[in-house]
């Protein structure tokens, strides 16, 4: 007898007893939470915002052009703050595995429902 299959796709099966991601598979029962997370760029974000602050600078000294230049930096560093794609990440016994990266969230979320159904199915 075979068993239900949750979610499936051509990258991930989801199972009541196992995830399986391409080649490596996790067993449902150690799965302790599961989780979707944005990267940590508050670097780019702070590149961005001293971009356009210099372009300011630039701009009230009367560098029109390099006030620009500066003002494309920044735009460009905080588009691609939002572009940057999220994690589904699982913890098995403290540790995070990062299973999937994507730009869709609603995918994610999807696989995220599929993992927390069959967690909580688990006997």
């Amino acid at each position: 007898m075979s068993e239900s299959v949750i979610f499936q796709d051509e990258s991930i099966l989801v199972s009541p007893t196992l995830v399986q991601l391409e080649h490596t598979s996790y067993p449902v029962n150690g799965i302790a939470s599961v989780s979707i997370r944005k990267p940590n760029n508050e670097r780019l974000i702070a590149l961005g915002i001293v971009c356009v602050l210099v372009g300011l600078w630039w701009l009230i000294n009367g560098y029109v052009v390099g006030a620009i230049g500066f003002f494309l930096v920044g735009a460009i560093c905080v588009r691609l703050n939002y572009l940057s794609a999220s994690h589904l990440v699982i913890n098995t016994v403290g540790r995070d595995i990062t299973l999937i990266r994507s730009r869709n969230l609603e995918y994610l979320q999807t696989i995220k429902a599929a993992i927390e159904r069959a967690v909580t199915q688990r006997s």
